[in-house]
């Protein structure tokens, strides 16, 4: 679900302040019928704002059992998950594990693995003991997820 889908126009920009941002939130996550989920997977911006406070306590209702942080291995990207573990220890939600996504690719000519950033997300999991998952890039992945 997604603002995306409510719009006259894929190009239309919403300018929401918190207050009617944290209204949609609350009806994406109480009012959707999400049918029986094993997982709910909540796309968010970097960062800690109003509206992830506003998420976090609309799934603590829910019982939420944790969270899964992605990130990408650029130190940028790691700053702000350090910050989003913090937050999330701070709101008593427990973090399950990190997916590093984008990590590494496969020539599609040589077909050799090369790595992107491979210490940053090493050191991010010595800081915080998580289980840490990696995904490549997948070509054929990123040619359809276009359309």
């Amino acid at each position: 679900m997604s603002i995306g889908f409510l719009l006259n126009d894929v190009n239309d920009a919403v300018i929401w302040r918190g207050p009617k941002k944290n209204g949609m939130i609350r009806q994406f996550l109480s009012e959707v019928d999400w049918g029986t989920l094993d997982y709910l997977i909540l796309d968010t911006p970097p960062g800690t704002s109003d509206e992830h406070l506003s998420a976090t306590t609309y799934l603590k209702e829910a019982g939420i059992t944790g969270a899964i942080i992605v990130t990408t291995p650029q130190e940028v990207a790691l700053l702000d998950v350090r910050k989003e573990i913090d937050f999330c220890r701070k709101v008593k939600i427990p973090i399950l594990g990190v997916v590093e996504n984008m990590s590494s690719f496969v020539c599609p000519k040589c077909k050799v693995l090369f790595k992107i950033n491979q210490n940053n997300a090493r050191c991010s999991a010595s800081r915080f003991p998580l289980i840490i998952k990696k995904l490549h890039i997948f070509r054929t992945l990123q040619k359809y997820s276009q359309h």
